[in-house]
């Protein structure tokens, strides 16, 4: 099906995803900008009220937050829920947090693949942020993992900060998605 005939029975163009991808013998020096107040540490089940807190006040240009039928402080409980499944272990294999203080302000969730591993969800509180948090979860990450598998991560075309934070990291881009929703009532789609 073509993307007119798509958007004819009643698909809507949210945003177009980008992938990246880092093969891990790829090594990142931290920049200068690392900040000594913060400690990047593997999730406990205490951080986790810090963490949903976060995903639902740290995201605007994803899927949910870019669907004009979604409203915000619904998209904001998705992302919630989203970051907090982790703790329920109904989705990921690792956190990373970022703390000052021993408090959350920052978080990555890493899924296991066979071949590749994948930046499942990152943010950084908007008060900590341009300090270099994301750079080090990835490597600390990085550090960790097992086995030497590639790792990949998908960011909105729109989020230009996080695209040149990835491939300054050395990730590069390897293909484009463009997502849909559907808020029709279902039907058969075979026509």
């Amino acid at each position: 099906m073509d993307l007119r005939h798509l958007e004819n029975l009643g698909f809507r163009v949210i945003e177009i995803n980008v992938t990246l991808k880092q093969e891990l013998g790829l090594k990142f020096k931290i920049g200068s900008n690392q900040n000594q107040q913060y400690r990047i540490r593997l999730a406990k089940a205490d951080d986790r009220k810090d963490v949903e807190e976060i995903a639902r006040k740290s995201f605007t240009l994803d899927r949910f937050h870019q669907d004009p039928r979604i409203d915000n402080s619904s998209a904001d409980e998705i992302k919630k829920q989203w970051a907090g499944n982790f703790f329920l272990g109904k989705r990921g294999d690792l956190l990373a947090v970022a703390t000052r203080n021993n408090r959350p302000v920052a978080f990555l969730l890493l899924l296991f693949g066979q071949k590749e591993n994948i930046i499942d969800l990152i943010a950084v509180d908007s008060e900590h942020r341009k300090n270099g948090l994301a750079e080090q979860m990835i490597e600390f990450v990085k550090s960790i993992m097992e086995s030497q598998k590639t790792l990949l991560v998908g960011t909105q075309a729109t989020n230009i900060p996080s695209i040149r934070l990835y491939e300054k990291m050395g990730f590069q881009k390897i293909d484009s998605q463009i997502l849909l929703h559907y808020h029709g009532p279902f039907e058969s789609f075979n026509s």
